[in-house]
């Protein structure tokens, strides 16, 4: 039985829209970023999956994915607010148009012309739904390629992964009936080609450091996030 895409988007709390925006400047990009990263680990929470895995390892893949998730969760809501710039969240933006702070200005600019025409220009042109993009966050997650982990913990991955992709393919044949095989080939090729985009630790040269303790057998993290600008 092929899973619904509504039952596999775990945690999927929504962003709230907002029109009024706050430039994006050195005294409020750390705590923007810090929400970030507290938006990503409350959904991280809800993925069963990681229940599968041993704690180092489920480690690696939390902390290694962390950039990627969310430079994807930037992309998406700045998609679907239509802006011109970058909407980080939290009520802070980057827009390219107003006043802007000359010691994030290269790095923000640098970042926005990347997810705008290698990511956004891609989810206007299928006109991407917020079910595919929940299960995209997901198959993204779960596709680690640079780095190594151990058995058993490779297989839960790798069988998420393809678990994911099947949502995906599912959902976009029943949400888009009137699709051919090659229309619906066409489309998930497209929303899969912005991963390698996704990388922003190479793009932006944002680097994040995360502090983890073990609490009465809980991973507990502390989230100590440094942002370092190689302007």
């Amino acid at each position: 039985m092929q899973p619904k895409a509504s039952s596999l988007c775990y945690s999927a709390s929504i962003q709230t829209e907002t029109d009024t925006y706050r430039q994006i400047t050195i005294r409020n990009v750390k705590a923007m970023w810090c929400r970030a990263v507290a938006h990503y680990f409350e959904w991280v929470a809800g993925i069963p999956e990681l229940r599968l895995m041993d704690m180092r390892e489920k480690v690696t893949l939390v902390v290694r994915q962390l950039c990627k998730i969310a430079s994807l969760m930037v992309s998406f809501w700045t998609y679907r607010q239509g802006h011109n710039g970058i909407v980080f969240g939290s009520g802070i933006c980057y827009n390219p148009s107003e006043a802007q702070d000359n010691a994030l200005k290269t790095y923000a600019s640098s970042y926005a012309s990347v997810i705008h025409n290698n990511i956004i220009s891609v989810f206007r042109k299928v006109a991407m739904t917020r079910e595919e993009y929940l299960l995209l966050k997901l198959i993204s997650f779960f596709d680690p390629p640079h780095f190594y982990l151990r058995q058993p913990e490779r297989t839960v991955v790798d069988r998420a992964l393809k678990k994911y992709q099947t949502a995906l393919v599912g959902h976009v044949k029943h949400s888009h009936p009137f699709l051919d095989h090659k229309a619906v080939t066409e489309r998930i090729s497209a929303l899969l080609g912005i991963m390698p985009y996704l990388e922003v630790r190479s793009t932006s040269k944002l680097l994040t450091s995360v502090d983890m303790v073990i609490t009465s057998g809980k991973l507990a993290i502390h989230v100590k996030t440094t942002i370092m600008l190689f302007i």
